[in-house]
């Protein structure tokens, strides 16, 4: 018998209150450009937040990618081909896209092996038709995942377990790798140019095992 926990449907973040002081430092507040790039990275972060989870959640209860898990709420297909955005600030830095895929490819595995498990077949319309348009170009591990998963729940588990390792796995390693505490004199602190030079230094990588 499969233990079915309530569905998530998917929501838009909606209203999220965030001080946007430091970010908007790095623009003029007469860009008109401004109040939707404040919009996404709102949702962004929401997005992010919910990944974490997800995350923590399959680490923590399960071992593994399962249909039985909290989905998040967040519009998955929207962010599993986020790309960077450094346009008059790190509105999107290369991590946080990556995270963005990655963790959006995850959360839609969960989907399509809930569908599995619960009803025994998928929407393979839904499917073929985001595989066709490119959809999973950018994380190709979850790319060969779907492809196997419409064959079948059994021809998906391989593939699950490489993009648990690559995707889940990977960041919490990133994360005790890269995460250690930075020395920072209070009295000189100057956030801006802090979030300046951390995005200088930052690079595109196609996984969190990459060195930074």
């Amino acid at each position: 018998m499969v233990w079915r926990r309530k569905k998530r449907r998917q929501e838009s973040a909606g209203s999220i209150p965030v001080d946007w002081s430091h970010q908007a430092a790095y623009i003029s507040p007469d860009d008109p450009t401004l109040k939707p790039k404040l919009d996404i990275l709102a949702e962004q972060k929401h997005a992010i937040r919910d990944i974490l989870y997800l995350y923590w959640d399959l680490a923590t209860s399960w071992g593994f990618i399962s249909g039985q898990t909290e989905f998040a709420s967040f519009d998955r297909w929207r962010w599993v081909q986020r790309e960077a955005d450094y346009d008059g600030g790190v509105w999107c830095s290369h991590d946080d896209a990556l995270l963005l895929r990655q963790g959006s490819a995850v959360g839609l595995l969960c989907e399509m092996k809930y569908d599995w498990e619960v009803t025994d077949e998928v929407d393979e319309r839904v499917w073929k038709a985001a595989l066709d348009a490119g959809r999973f170009d950018r994380v190709p591990e979850a790319r060969r995942a779907v492809e196997a998963g419409l064959k079948g729940e059994e021809e998906m588990g391989e593939e699950l377990s490489v993009v648990y390792d690559e995707y889940v796995m990977a960041f919490f390693e990133m994360l005790a790798r890269e995460g250690g505490p930075v020395p920072i004199d209070p009295s000189t602190f100057d956030p801006v140019a802090f979030l300046s030079e951390m995005g200088a230094k930052e690079r595109p990588r196609s996984s969190f095992r990459d060195p930074r």
